[in-house]
């Protein structure tokens, strides 16, 4: 039970390292990305859908590196413009958005 709670420990510590490396690669990228989630939302697809709440996933981690507020600020809109997509605003819901 030992060697599995070792095991266990480091592939969290390898997921974290490479969590933050990924993050680290779309630093300074967010004007882009952002764009990227209106392009994807406005595809009106389930699985544009679907990448748009992976990347905010990321930006939501790179805004709680230093500005949240504004993520924040941009969350709310990006809801009030696509309040009518229902099947889109519950992938939010589920993803903590």
């Amino acid at each position: 039970a030992e060697k599995q709670a070792k095991e266990k420990a480091r592939r969290e510590r390898e997921a974290a390292i490479a969590r933050e490396k990924h993050l680290d690669s779309l630093a300074g990228r967010a004007s882009k990305l952002w764009t990227d989630v209106d392009t994807l939302v406005a595809s009106k697809q389930p699985k544009g859908y679907d990448q748009a709440v992976k990347i905010l996933v990321d930006l939501r981690d790179l805004a709680a590196r230093g500005n949240s507020g504004e993520f924040q600020l941009r969350m709310e809109a990006l809801r009030h413009t696509h309040a009518r997509k229902p099947s889109f605003i519950e992938r939010l819901g589920k993803a903590r958005l």
